[in-house]
Order: C-alpha cells, then sequence, then structure tokens
C-alpha cells in the first residue's frame, strides 16, 4: 500500500507540529486531505463503496481513522489493565 499527498488543517499549517491546537480538540476543527492510494488500499475503498458499506470515499477514510483511533484506545487500556494487575500482584508477593 502506497500513499503520495498532503495534510492541510483549517488553519491552513501544513505540518503535524501546531501552534493552534483548535485542530485537535475532540470534535473540533478539520484536515483536509489531498492524497492518492495505490494497490490493495486503493482496491479494497473502491470495493467497500460498490458494496455499499461507505457512502464515499472520504466517509471511508473517516470510518477507518475512527476503527484505529477505538483499537489504540483499547490496546492502552488493556495495557493499563494488565499493568495494574501485575503491580497488584507484585504487593501480595511481599506479605
Amino acid at each position: 500500500m502506497s500513499t503520495t499527498g498532503s495534510i492541510r488543517d483549517e488553519c491552513g499549517e501544513s505540518s503535524l507540529s501546531k501552534k493552534h491546537h483548535s485542530c485537535y480538540s475532540r470534535g473540533g476543527g478539520c484536515v483536509r486531505l489531498s492524497l492518492v492510494l495505490h494497490g490493495e488500499a486503493a482496491w479494497i475503498l473502491c470495493e467497500l463503496r460498490k458494496r455499499g458499506v461507505v457512502r464515499s470515499y472520504a466517509d471511508c477514510v473517516n470510518q477507518a481513522i475512527l476503527l484505529i483511533y477505538r483499537e489504540v484506545t483499547e490496546q492502552d487500556l488493556r495495557a493499563a489493565r494488565l499493568k495494574t494487575l501485575q503491580n497488584g500482584l507484585g504487593r501480595d508477593e511481599d506479605k
């Protein structure tokens, strides 16, 4: 999978280190993507649209980002729970 393109936010910035954090506050702001997909990613995108799973290419990208965010958040939660359990077990062994 390869992509080419640029990222621009509502502030007109083209880098990810921002002075204006309003673009990145949860639920606020916008980011404009201009990209070209090649290979498997392009095929999957077209297939999902043909099957009616997504309404548009933008909808697909939006859903993918939300899914990735959800997965990463769940992974972080699992890691935190594991750390908590390990810390709790360590204390029990000291007794």
